[in-house]
């Protein structure tokens, strides 16, 4: 069935307090999203290798924000649960580039 759908336009003003407001307000942008385009990402893995181990790195880059713009400027995090600003800067990288370690360090820890 569908969701729950606003039949009219309104203001703060027209309602008692701030939660009820705020309600209103998801209820929109949530009917606003389930009638716009799809989103669309861009996902990057980069595996890297240090001292004889493999390292996997994982970002996201939005290419379309599609639905997420009716939840305003913060929507596209629903499409970047781990952050923004991985996926760029993975794509920075080149094949075969090499990297320089900074800090390296090992940790012994066990599965609680």
């Amino acid at each position: 069935h569908p969701p729950i759908t606003p039949v009219r336009g309104a203001s703060w003003s027209d309602f008692r307090d701030n939660n009820s407001y705020r309600l209103y307000e998801l209820i929109a942008q949530h009917f606003l999203a389930s009638v716009s385009p799809d989103a669309t990402t861009k996902e990057i893995s980069v595996t890297l290798q240090a001292a004889g181990e493999d390292f996997e790195a994982r970002g996201s880059q939005v290419v379309d924000p599609g639905w997420t713009e009716a939840y305003g400027a913060n929507g596209a995090a629903f499409l970047t649960p781990g952050g923004v600003g991985l996926g760029p800067r993975l794509e920075r990288l080149k094949k075969g580039q090499k990297l320089q370690l900074v800090r390296p360090s090992k940790e012994r820890k066990e599965t609680e």
